[in-house]
């Protein structure tokens, strides 16, 4: 019986496949290093422009509330069980539509947006917030209460026909 030989096997050290080469990056000028702005005479002739409109100065009486504006002014004027428990912010956005105070520009959760930006600012001002937690979800004025008078109960007076005790 012949035995085959088999072929020796030799131990070669791995090398390594070479790693693809990264592209060389394309440096962007910043604006300082871009090239300076056209002249007149090279842009096209002003009168096939139309002028911008001016923009138009907004009186005090014109300036649109910000939505923690118009939501601190509705709670300030919240009175009773109301003001205690808060409101939630759906709530909120509810009322200030109402009153006219403020209307979502068009976003999809103005509920959510108005929740989180009153828990960043209790979050951020603390104490000096114009909201606080009343509740999960609600939020009630952080404005100090009125204090009420306590009523201290007197002893029943006695009347003048009643009949003095004897207790002799």
């Amino acid at each position: 019986m012949s035995k085959a030989k088999s072929a020796p096997v030799v131990d070669q050290p791995a090398t390594p496949t070479p790693r693809p080469r990264r592209k060389a990056r394309v440096e962007v000028p910043t604006t300082k290093q871009r090239q300076p702005a056209r002249t007149k005479s090279a842009s096209a002739p002003d009168s096939t422009r139309e002028p911008k409109p001016a923009p138009r100065a907004r009186g005090a009486s014109d300036k649109r509330l910000s939505a923690l504006d118009a939501a601190s002014q509705v709670l300030a004027g919240l009175s009773g069980k109301a003001a205690a428990d808060g409101l939630s912010a759906a709530d909120l956005i509810d009322r200030m539509a109402t009153a006219k105070l403020w209307t979502s520009p068009g976003g999809k959760t103005p509920s959510a947006t108005l929740s989180a930006a009153m828990a960043r600012e209790i979050a951020t001002k603390g104490a000096g917030s114009r909201f606080r937690k009343a509740g999960p979800g609600r939020f009630a004025s952080n404005t100090v209460p009125t204090a009420r008078p306590t009523k201290t109960r007197e002893p029943a007076k006695r009347s003048a026909t009643a009949k003095p005790e004897s207790g002799r």
